[in-house]
């Protein structure tokens, strides 16, 4: 008997922490704060469209995101076959469901809903008039 209250306090523990999930697709519980997750260098490596049909993309996407707030994108290739290369900054929103980004020129800036967020994976929503899609970054530590 005398384990009851130990039990119950061990058993509304577990039920918190898999009841709020901050996001849609993980993870379910990290010691790592969000900061320290999201910061490194990003290399897109899947785009989803709505229909949940991936495809690798075109183009060679770069984030580099830093603890101080600032942000470098590179992106290689393409369809229109040029390169971009911006600085900007960076902040979360909306209790760190978003993302935001204030880039210099107009590529981009904006706010991204995070959908996946561990130390190996940023998945991000981009909304576009021709359709919403998943950008699934994968974390690159090694120069390219």
């Amino acid at each position: 008997m005398k384990y009851v209250p130990l039990l119950s306090l061990l058993f509304f523990f577990i039920l918190s922490f898999s009841s709020c999930q901050k996001y849609e697709e993980g993870p379910g519980f990290t010691l790592r704060t969000k900061k320290a997750r999201i910061t490194g260098d990003w290399k897109l490596t899947r785009v989803v469209d709505e229909d949940f049909n991936g495809s690798s993309p075109n183009e060679q996407l770069r984030w580099y995101i830093y603890k101080d707030g600032s942000i470098e994108i590179e992106q290689f290739g393409g369809s229109w076959g040029g390169n971009i290369s911006v600085t900007g900054s960076w902040e979360f929103l909306d209790e760190k469901e978003t993302l935001s980004l204030s880039m210099q020129g107009e590529y981009f800036s904006g706010d991204y809903k995070i959908l996946r967020l561990t130390m190996n994976d940023l998945w991000i929503l981009v909304e576009t008039p021709s359709g919403n899609f998943q950008y699934r970054f994968t974390k690159d530590r090694f120069d390219w």
